[in-house]
């Protein structure tokens, strides 16, 4: 299932052991980066990494409470916490060379990541991530993560669970979860992520100045950077999706059809293309690719 053969475990300076699976890394050549949101893992990238095979390194992690990797044990989930995460990563991994490829929570450490070390970053793709995110939704998928953290029966019984819950879901997505996001227990099996994440108070509330800082780095950026939306996203509103590509001064916005706030599981041939082109044509261009394109869909 997993192209990745490498698998890594990363020790952070708090502690905390980070799961990583990467392919082969090229000493001076490019890695694509994969970062998934809040509640999910690495593994929803299964299908992304199999239309990037061969095109460049590619690197997942599962953040800290999340996947395979430690629990916090301070239960530290905040942005910070994950931004430090991944700079000690692509440190101890010695990247130099980064596309950026993020979802939701990933999105927004990848930003932070890029305005850190704008040197390293060759481009910025963000999946259904923007500044001003609809709280309401955000809320919405907290208290679907709450209901996710009980006992299956059976990997079928989650399979079930997923597309009555998630109706935009594609079976094959369903399917992968299943084999691939329960931990077996006692009774059956339960989700691999922290039961903490759903009472902390990360990414429930607005912060203006993390909006701002957000804003402000967007307008800032040189690189190029791909903005994905789910069409039926109930997070990244079209207007703020618009005002990205506005902002952004090398940028391109693609909508994906068919999909809610998880482009990669309810359209995952069209999520999983778009972001292949968009880094295939980043290698071939050296980084520079034409700015602010007209939206696609």
């Amino acid at each position: 299932m997993w192209q990745l053969k490498h698998s890594q475990l990363i020790t952070c300076p708090d502690g905390t052991v980070l799961s990583i699976r990467r392919s082969a890394i090229t000493a001076g050549g490019p890695t694509c980066l994969l970062i998934h949101g809040f509640g999910d893992g690495s593994h929803v990238w299964t299908h992304t990494v199999q239309s990037l095979d061969e095109t460049c390194a590619i690197v997942t992690v599962d953040l800290r409470g999340h996947g395979e990797s430690a629990w916090s044990c301070s239960r530290d989930y905040t942005v910070k916490a994950h931004v430090n995460d991944l700079m000690h990563v692509i440190g101890e991994l010695q990247l130099k060379d980064l596309i950026l490829v993020g979802h939701s929570l990933g999105g927004q450490i990848a930003i932070h990541l890029t305005a850190a070390h704008p040197d390293r970053v060759r481009g910025l793709a963000l999946l259904d991530f923007g500044p001003d995110i609809n709280i309401t939704g955000m809320l919405q998928a907290r208290q679907m993560l709450r209901d996710s953290l009980r006992l299956y029966t059976s990997r079928d019984d989650y399979q079930t669970w997923l597309i009555r819950s998630q109706p935009l879901i594609v079976p094959a997505a369903a399917e992968l979860l299943a084999a691939t996001a329960l931990r077996p227990c006692d009774d059956g099996f339960r989700l691999k992520i922290d039961p903490a994440l759903a009472d902390s108070e990360a990414h429930t509330h607005k912060d203006p100045r993390e909006e701002k800082f957000l804003w402000q780095a967007l307008n800032d950026f040189f690189c190029p950077v791909l903005v994905v939306r789910g069409a039926g996203s109930a997070v990244l509103s079209r207007s703020v999706a618009a005002q990205m590509q506005r902002t952004i001064r090398n940028s391109t916005l693609h909508v994906i059809n068919g999909a809610g706030h998880a482009v990669m599981l309810d359209n995952p041939d069209q999520t999983s293309g778009i972001v292949s082109s968009f880094v295939t044509q980043l290698i071939a261009s050296g980084g520079r690719l034409p700015g602010r394109a007209k939206i696609m869909t």
